[in-house]
């Protein structure tokens, strides 16, 4: 094994560690924990089963246009099955299929309301002072049951 293949495997840890992170904070609602993740030009764009474009966030407010968004709801993200290619030292790709949850709570607008999900998470990442963080993130959505 080269040095190339070990930073190569060192970078691709670096990455599913990030996007744990992400989906532990998206569940557990640590929206200002969201922001530090995403490059200063990050951007997470979410599309619906017809590709329509649901709604976007930018740096540096991802964390709180996404608690605006989905507002009371308790959110369970899973995100698995990661193809991550690193393109250089500094910049990756990434597609990660996803399942998510979303359970409104039985008081107000939503009334209880939940959205069970599947789709992926297309991301690019760049390297930044010494740390992988997330350039852009597009949730594609293939399926959502809702009751």
């Amino acid at each position: 094994m080269t040095t190339g293949d070990v930073d190569r495997l060192v970078a691709v840890q670096e990455l599913r560690t990030l996007k744990a992170r992400y989906c532990r904070l998206l569940g557990a609602g640590a929206w200002r924990e969201l922001d530090p993740l995403f490059a200063p030009n990050g951007q997470v764009r979410v599309y619906d089963v017809d590709g329509h474009l649901t709604y976007f966030a930018d740096a540096p407010d991802v964390g709180l246009t996404l608690s605006r968004r989905l507002g009371g709801a308790q959110v369970v993200v899973h995100a698995f099955s990661a193809e991550l290619t690193i393109v250089s030292p500094t910049r990756a790709d990434g597609v990660w299929a996803m399942e998510d949850h979303l359970i409104y709570p039985a008081t107000g607008s939503d009334l209880g309301r939940r959205a069970h999900g599947f789709g992926h998470f297309h991301e690019t990442y760049v390297r930044h002072d010494g740390r992988w963080l997330i350039r852009s993130l597009e949730l594609t959505r293939i399926r959502v049951d809702r009751s």
